[in-house]
């Protein structure tokens, strides 16, 4: 059933052959010529057509701008959570080479996890990420 779901415009557009056929071969009287059944029968698999795929891109928009939607949230969380992260690193400011040395590697590692966030975006990250909060993301800052 999902692979058919997967392919539904394909499906769709052989049994529309189908039946274009069938209809053709069954009932197409002498004297009116075969064209002429199929092509008021193709018209009629076109017009079926239309009104089958035109719930269903309305459907897959939804989906598509809903993901769209989710992605920002999610990738606004990842990019704040690091930026905060390199905002904290700012105490660290000393004149201790040790603690400025951990301090960019912080940082480093923050940009890094942003850079690979965006990079590695996904449909599996997006689940993980849903997963991670329950299924709702994180609450909407101000």
């Amino acid at each position: 059933m999902n692979t058919l779901l997967r392919h539904l415009e394909l499906a769709l557009t052989l049994v529309g052959l189908v039946v274009i056929s069938g209809v053709t071969a069954l009932i197409a009287p002498r004297d009116v010529g075969p064209w002429q059944v199929a092509a008021i029968t193709a018209t009629l698999v076109g017009v079926v057509h239309g009104i089958l795929f035109w719930p269903v891109r309305r459907r897959q928009r939804a989906v598509r701008l809903q993901a769209v939607a989710e992605i920002q949230v999610m990738l606004k969380d990842v990019i704040n959570n690091q930026l905060t992260v390199i905002q904290g690193m700012d105490y660290l400011r000393t004149e201790d080479p040790a603690q400025t040395q951990h301090a960019t590697r912080l940082i480093s590692r923050s940009v890094a996890a942003i850079s690979d966030a965006i990079q590695h975006l996904s449909e599996e990250s997006l689940q993980a990420w849903r997963n991670q909060y329950g299924g709702r993301g994180p609450a909407p800052s101000p």
